[in-house]
């Protein structure tokens, strides 16, 4: 069937006694479900014996062939059988009957049938689209459409009607059957005159009117029945603003406001959400003229479409920045977010996309006191993207080293938030600060991997800005790891020097000391002197450092060293040298004997040293400190397989090569390996001191080549 540009076109039905209720005239064909249900509800709703009942319309979907019907029945008194019916049914396309805009001539078209002609049922009829012409309702009518309204819209139950006359409803009825057709893609089943509930596949009609003796039975078989007793509707001046800007709908030749609003937001073919948009837009149009209950409107939001991903578009045109938003353009931004954020409502609204980081650091500078009421609460939401937004805000709004604002939160917070303003974590200012206490207690409570870089930074400023009550506190957090950035800032910065506290720290772990050493490079001589002064050399934890370190530390420490300091430092390396069998030990030896043993001569090394020294060596009978040094160095040469060279290199003179090779009681293995010392020595390519030449050849005779 096709439509005009100013008529909709409709199939046609004439159901009425004929040996029984039955199809007397169509203009076309219908399946087995649709010809039945056709049937069923073009008869009488109930017992005859209802007299105002016998008049009334009944729209339905006709669901097998896509179609909706709208019919009006008329008792057909003048048949002999009792209860007999006309019913005169129009049949459209859902599409068509959404160009309607008024009911007048929709209610035109019907005809009364009779047998005596029904030939003009048996074609299309049309149907002249006419404007919209404003109704003229009476006060009870006024009345009585607010609380269909108010029933229908707010509820997703039946709706029924009680009344003692159907007729003072039927107008109202139509009303807001065609203005739920302009207000959703749903088409609303209703029966201006039941004289008992009408279903289809069971399920009751969305509306219904009834009489008041049916209640009891409809009550009993519709578990959600709502119940609208006209008696109850009383004229009066207390109708909801939203139903009765609904009503003005059903009259007005032009649409309110509202049908754009919801047209706009609705998000679904559900009746109730039509209700909800026309309240929230009641409440959104007192709000604009300064009447504002933002809160209200807040939990009215969260209440209607609790989940995070309904209603999304009408809560971001409402509650999102002021620059984005079209509602409340006017309410002070600081407090809808206050509202937002209020735990029990937080939870139905996307805050990531209403912009909250931005909005709440703008209003940081106006309002820092009040932002952090809102953080707080959006902590103690518990949801992540809350924690994301709190710290994302602080970051933003802690530019300075006044931290305490961020103080006011829990520690975990504050570590992130500095973890992203790593500038005022590492602020020697801010450790000199007032705050110095309250940040020690948070990274001692914290959960945060402080032995990676961020923990390096913070000791380095705490060096820097020479506080000392924190160098336990962070040994306690890092441990061991606290060794590397002491002594890297130590490095980099050669001219400071640190407190007794920090160097106690230090000194705890010197097998981390000791790797430290061998893993960094260009180690200032002074600085690896007065790392081992309280050392042990006879200890396995000195061999972290590999000997080759220790040797370029021995090389160094020659030109960068002096007097007691220098001669302290090659006696530590001296016993590391002693301590193992490998060749660089020779090394070791070679470049630091001489010093230690002029020292011992002279008696000028200090006992520590002389005591760790000592306790790689021999002792004999009336030995002296430098004969037991002596048999030592010999003996450690030859057990290990030196380096001849390397042992004439720490001849420190003539004396001592005189009482090393005159000096009885030598092993075989000592004998052997000073016969190799004399001989290359004596060797023309070898530059050895004349004296000490000479001394040599002295003893050549005792001393066979080997």
């Amino acid at each position: 069937m096709k439509s005009g540009m100013n008529s909709i076109t409709a199939h046609q039905t004439v159901h009425g006694y004929s040996d029984g209720h039955r199809l007397l005239a169509s203009s076309r064909s219908f399946g087995k479900i649709a010809d039945r249900q056709l049937r069923f509800l073009s008869d009488l709703s109930g017992s005859s014996n209802y007299p105002l009942f016998d008049e009334y319309y009944t729209a339905y979907s006709i669901a097998e062939d896509n179609l909706f019907a709208i019919g009006k029945t008329w008792i057909a008194t003048e048949m002999e059988r009792p209860g007999c019916a006309w019913t005169h049914t129009l049949i459209f396309k859902p599409s068509e009957l959404r160009k309607l805009r008024n009911t007048k001539a929709l209610e035109n078209t019907f005809v009364r049938p009779a047998h005596d002609n029904l030939d003009d049922f048996r074609s299309i009829t049309s149907i002249v689209l006419e404007l919209k012409n404003g109704n003229s309702y009476s006060e009870q009518s006024t009345s009585l459409a607010n609380r269909i309204i108010e029933k229908f819209y707010l509820s997703s139950a039946p709706v029924f009607i009680v009344t003692e006359n159907p007729h003072s409803c039927t107008q109202v009825v139509l009303d807001v059957w065609l203005q739920y057709l302009q207000l959703s893609s749903n088409l609303l089943s209703f029966c201006t005159a039941s004289i008992r509930s009408r279903k289809i596949d069971s399920i009751p009609l969305d509306l219904q009117v009834i009489p008041p003796d049916a209640v009891r039975k409809i009550d009993n078989s519709v578990d959600d029945a709502q119940m609208l007793y006209t008696t109850d509707v009383k004229i009066s001046n207390h109708a909801s603003e939203w139903t009765d800007c609904l009503v003005q709908g059903l009259t007005s030749p032009s649409p309110p406001r509202v049908y754009q609003f919801i047209s706009d937001y609705a998000t679904s073919s559900c009746r109730t959400e039509i209700g909800h948009l026309s309240q929230l837009h009641e409440e959104l149009s007192h709000a604009e003229n300064n009447q504002e209950d933002v809160l209200g409107i807040v939990q009215f939001m969260a209440s209607k479409w609790s989940e995070i991903t309904s209603g999304t578009s009408v809560k971001t045109d409402t509650l999102s920045s002021p620059n984005n938003r079209k509602f409340l353009i006017q309410i002070d931004d600081l407090l809808l977010i206050d509202a937002i954020t209020e735990s029990e409502l937080l939870p139905a609204f996307n805050i990531v996309e209403l912009q909250l980081t931005s909005r709440l650091s703008d209003e940081w500078r106006k309002a820092p006191q009040q932002v952090v009421q809102i953080l707080q609460k959006l902590l103690r939401s518990n949801k992540e993207s809350a924690r994301t937004i709190v710290v994302d805000v602080l970051a933003n709004a802690i530019l300075t080293e006044d931290i305490q604002e961020l103080l006011e939160f829990p520690h975990e917070i504050v570590l992130s938030v500095l973890n992203r303003r790593l500038r005022l974590l590492v602020s020697p200012t801010i450790w000199r600060s007032q705050e110095t206490k309250s940040l020690i207690e948070i990274i001692r409570d914290s959960e945060e991997d402080l032995t990676g870089e961020l923990g390096y930074m913070i000791v380095s400023a705490q060096l820097e800005s020479s506080v000392e009550s924190t160098a336990t506190i962070m040994n306690q957090v890092l441990k061991d790891h606290i060794v590397v950035p002491i002594l890297n800032w130590l490095v980099e910065n050669p001219d400071k020097q640190i407190s007794s506290e920090w160097w106690h720290q230090v000194l705890k772990y010197p097998e981390a000391v000791c790797q430290w050493l061998g893993n960094t490079d260009n180690i200032p001589s002074w600085l690896v002197a007065r790392i081992t002064t309280t050392f042990d050399p006879r200890t396995q934890y000195v061999f972290e450092c590999p000997l080759s370190s220790w040797t370029r530390f021995s090389e160094a420490a020659h030109s960068e060293l002096y007097d007691e300091e220098l001669t302290s430092f090659m006696a530590f390396l001296l016993v590391i040298g002693l301590q193992t069998k490998e060749k660089d030990g020779a090394k070791i030896v070679s470049s630091t004997f001489p010093l230690v043993y002029t020292a011992i001569i002279n008696r000028t090394l200090r006992q520590n040293s002389w005591d760790s020294l000592s306790w790689n060596l021999q002792k004999g009978f009336m030995w002296d400190r430098s004969k037991q040094l002596r048999v030592g160095i010999v003996e450690h040469f030859a057990n290990h397989d030196w380096s001849v060279d390397q042992f004439l290199n720490l001849v420190p003179n003539a004396i001592f090569l005189r009482d090393v090779l005159g000096m009885w009681g030598w092993g075989n293995k000592e004998t052997v390996f000073l016969s190799r010392v004399l001989h290359r020595g004596l060797e023309l390519t070898y530059n050895l001191p004349n004296d000490q030449r000479k001394v040599l050849k002295e003893y050549q005779k005792w001393f066979s080549e080997k």
